[in-house]
């Protein structure tokens, strides 16, 4: 069995996390408990040779300086997978996330229309979509923006660390830049987006400090998350995703101000350390 037809089954058993690692075996999370699915534990050389399977040589290069990388993976005919490979106790560890493309898919995010409505028709201003960990968080901004691709003529950008959801041009224009592949870094992306004539800017999930700093050169243009004077939209309308440990479900919100930096640094839920909501929806 080569390892895509082991990512075959494991997809085809529902499963929306793959796992990897040397003495254990190859488990999935399938309606949310790890399951194995082989009675074969997996030795060093096996999770050695994911690098050469997975990786093109720029990754090889980073996980040799890091010990550890991001990418995205593609399996023709079956699915993207998140991936994050690791070193781990000497050993090579991997944990893949299964993102399906399937425009369908995208059916699941179970929005009141008004409010998906209001999202996909908006001009301006900052949405953020956060959550906890497998709350929905990257499928909700990818149903947004595909709402407004179907309806609106615009220019959308995407800035993704990976690309996860796979936008083809409808009546929008769409163009997708992952970091590392189209670009070095998040900084110069969000800069370089503002010179794409965009109408619509998402940015994947601002999961570090140094990424949220990342978006202190477009302050003017309400996409800052540092603390800054009240902001002065300039008609564009960016959309990203935070994890929270919020544990009761999935919250999307509308915001003309910042978050507080002071409030995010001492834990606080984003949602709640933004100054002036405007408008704020919870989904269970």
């Amino acid at each position: 069995m080569t390892f895509n037809d082991m990512l075959a089954q494991f997809v085809a058993r529902g499963a929306s996390d793959v796992h990897l690692h040397v003495g254990l075996k190859p488990m999935a999370r399938i309606n949310g408990a790890l399951v194995p699915l082989s009675e074969n534990r997996l030795t060093p050389p096996i999770t050695e040779a994911l690098v050469d399977i997975m990786c093109n040589d720029k990754q090889k290069a980073l996980f040799t300086e890091k010990h550890q990388v991001d990418f995205a993976y593609s399996v023709p005919n079956l699915s993207r997978f998140r991936v994050n490979l690791f070193r781990q106790r000497g050993s090579v560890s991997a944990v893949l996330r299964v993102i399906n493309h399937d425009e369908k898919q995208l059916q699941v995010v179970n929005l009141p229309p008004e409010i998906l409505n209001y999202f996909r028709d908006s001009e301006k201003g900052l949405v953020l979509v956060t959550g906890p960990t497998g709350s929905g968080k990257s499928t909700t901004l990818a149903r947004v923006v595909d709402e407004i691709n179907q309806v609106h003529e615009k220019m959308i950008v995407t800035v993704e660390d990976p690309i996860e959801y796979l936008h083809r041009s409808k009546k929008s224009a769409i163009v997708q830049r992952e970091i590392g592949v189209d670009a070095h870094s998040f900084s110069e992306a969000l800069v370089a987006a503002m010179r794409q004539d965009p109408d619509v800017i998402m940015i994947g999930k601002f999961v570090t400090m140094p990424r949220l700093a990342a978006s202190q050169p477009l302050r003017q243009v309400t996409l800052s998350l540092v603390p800054c004077t009240p902001l002065t939209p300039l008609g564009r309308l960016t959309a990203s995703s935070i994890y929270t440990h919020q544990p009761s479900g999935l919250y999307l919100g509308f915001y003309w101000q910042i978050l507080s930096w002071v409030s995010f640094l001492k834990g606080f839920c984003p949602v709640l350390a933004v100054k002036d909501v405007w408008q704020r929806w919870k989904f269970c």
